[in-house]
């Protein structure tokens, strides 16, 4: 007994035979996404169900499991008309790296075979790149006076996984100081270092950068912010100048404590050329005495200048001062400006008369007159 004679034919080459209706069925797989991670000829496991339209049992050769690669294919031909056809998948393959991973896999809806028709099952798996953002930031520390406002530092960055570097790096950046640079999709399971060129030139000469420290790398991890930072240490070499006051000459003429105003003045090294904070200074020094300056910038030129003399006792007068030469500053250095004052008399001196004094001949002769007049007066009283 036949129930359903829309499922069978007489064909009319063939009276009396019944020939059963029937489809196909493809099933193909397909890897979207981030495809860079689909490790090429990697295959996924589809099971293909065919369940006959009566009594829900199995048609014959199902199901049916292929090992697909993305972009792969395989046909079922011969399947009963009305079969109601489905697929399901096992596990996922690897990926090509820690940065990638297959998202639920897309499975599409059971078919129902038509006569003659191709129904097609096409499961689809997404691969999807793990990310982080990494921020790198540029800090200059220590003696930040010589840093020249928005002066660039070239930091490049490379994120690498296996030594490979990722898309997108190595990648430089000019940065100035306090500034940042945000990598909003670093892969997952990348390296991230970063290392720095050429600095840029300080305020002048005095000022030195250190070696820059720069963060320990980076491993980055899905949805974790991560961030490297580079420090640029920078610091001021200086030195010292001592200013002196000598009075040379008729120093008799100086009035004990009576002071010298002397001025030093100090212009930073080129580039700046400019005065160094807290110069001119002048000190009032009496004869002898010293007064010293540290931490100058290291390349600055000093100079020493004298204002107003003091007055010197009366007879005496001051002639020209006697200024040093400029002196350059040395990192560690200790210079010395002396400056001098020639004392003169203005009066001639006249030196103090003494009492005259005889030599041995003449006190001989005066001696022997003084007996020959004593004697000569003494024979004279006898005579009486």
């Amino acid at each position: 007994r036949i129930t359903k004679v829309n499922r069978l034919s007489m064909c009319p080459g063939n009276r009396g035979k019944i020939t059963r209706q029937t489809g196909a069925v493809t099933v193909s797989k397909q890897v979207v996404g981030a495809t860079a991670g689909y490790v090429a000829g990697s295959t996924f496991p589809i099971t293909t169900n065919c369940v006959d339209p009566n009594g829900n049992s199995p048609v014959a050769g199902f199901p049916d499991t292929q090992n697909l690669v993305d972009g792969g294919a395989h046909p079922y031909t011969s399947v009963p008309v009305g079969s109601s056809c489905s697929v399901s998948e096992g596990a996922t393959p690897a990926t090509g790296g820690p940065q990638y991973q297959y998202g639920a896999a897309v499975i599409p809806a059971a078919v129902t075979v038509t006569n003659g028709g191709n129904a097609t099952l096409v499961v689809q798996n997404p691969i999807v790149l793990l990310t982080a953002g990494l921020t790198v930031t540029k800090v200059v520390n220590g003696t930040s006076a010589g840093y020249v406002a928005g002066s660039t530092f070239a930091i490049t960055v490379n994120c690498t996984i296996g030594g490979v570097s990722q898309s997108g790096f190595p990648n430089t950046q000019n940065l100035i100081n306090g500034a940042s640079q945000n990598y909003p999709t670093v892969p997952a399971g990348a390296m991230c270092s970063a290392t720095e060129g050429t600095r840029p030139a300080t305020a002048d000469s005095s000022y030195v950068w250190g070696p820059p420290i720069i963060s320990p790398p980076v491993v980055i991890t899905n949805g974790v912010p991560a961030s490297i930072s580079v420090q640029n240490p920078l610091s001021q070499q200086t030195g010292s100048v001592t200013i002196g006051k000598q009075v040379t000459g008729v120093i008799a003429g100086y009035v004990a404590g009576s002071t010298f105003p002397l001025t030093l003045n100090c212009v930073s090294a080129p580039p700046g050329n400019n005065p160094v904070s807290g110069y001119p200074v002048t000190a009032s020094l009496a004869n002898g005495a010293t007064q010293t300056y540290s931490a100058i910038p290291a390349g600055s030129t000093c100079t020493v200048s004298e204002g107003t003399l003091p007055s010197a006792k009366t007879g005496y007068s001051y002639g020209t001062p006697a200024t040093p030469p400029a002196v350059v500053v040395g990192n560690g250095t200790a210079q010395t400006l002396t400056v001098q004052n020639v004392l003169t008399a203005t009066t001639p001196v006249i030196p103090a008369k003494g009492i005259p004094t005889l030599d041995g001949y003449s006190l001989l002769l005066l001696t022997l007159f003084s007996l020959g007049l004593g004697a000569n007066v003494l024979r004279r009283r006898i005579a009486q």
